[in-house]
């Protein structure tokens, strides 16, 4: 007990007498805390325990399994970052300037909607890998089923027909025949019907 004492005291009038010391730990390792003079015990709490600078510049806040770095506010915790990198705001997500960018995984609005307030601003979805594009264009050959191969058609696909250009027969119908779920879809059209459309494809969330 009282060696555990006779610690504690230690650690406090080293810290009454190197506050510039403290004032590195933010930046600095284990071992150059103890070069300053900052007994081993201590430095290595501070160096597992607060946010440090690494060799690249980056902070770096040690976070537990199962643990998590929390931003509070008078006691309320307003966002915080999970061990495993989940972000959680507790009044949403702002950026005020860039995007948000989803490397992989999805964007999921759980239990509100995806609304774009700004006037000329739309969904944009690309379409230059012909294999697993949700959107392009097809023609009708006038006389077969058209097929477009693409793994976004799945079943229960809504798939969205719309003509673009008109041939003599202007009253052509046409529709989705079939889907082959991860394959291709096809599309029926009156014979002589040579018209472009253009389609695009929406799945139901799960």
């Amino acid at each position: 007990m009282k060696k555990a004492v006779r610690v504690v005291l230690a650690t406090l009038i080293f810290i009454a007498t190197s506050i510039p010391a403290i004032a590195l730990a933010v930046s600095s390792s284990g071992d150059q805390l103890v070069a300053l003079g900052m007994p081993p015990a201590l430095a290595r709490y501070i160096e597992k325990s607060l946010v440090l600078v690494n060799s690249t510049g980056n902070l770096v806040l040690p976070v537990a399994t199962s643990k998590k770095l929390s931003v509070t506010v008078n006691g309320t915790e307003k966002a915080s970052v999970s061990s495993t990198g989940v972000v959680t705001g507790a009044a949403g997500l702002v950026a005020t300037a860039g995007g948000v960018t989803a490397t992989a995984g999805d964007i999921t609005a759980t239990a509100g909607d995806v609304v774009l307030s700004a006037s000329g601003k739309t969904v944009s979805l690309q379409e230059a890998t012909a294999g697993d594009k949700c959107m392009g264009t097809l023609t009708c050959n006038g006389s077969s089923d058209v097929v477009t191969s693409t793994t976004c058609a799945t079943t229960g696909s809504r798939i969205f027909l719309t003509r673009t250009s008109l041939d003599a027969d202007t009253t052509g119908d046409y529709y989705v025949k079939s889907i082959s779920t991860g394959v291709s879809f096809t599309v029926a059209c009156e014979t002589s019907d040579t018209a472009t459309l253009n389609w695009i494809i929406f799945h139901e969330a799960p």
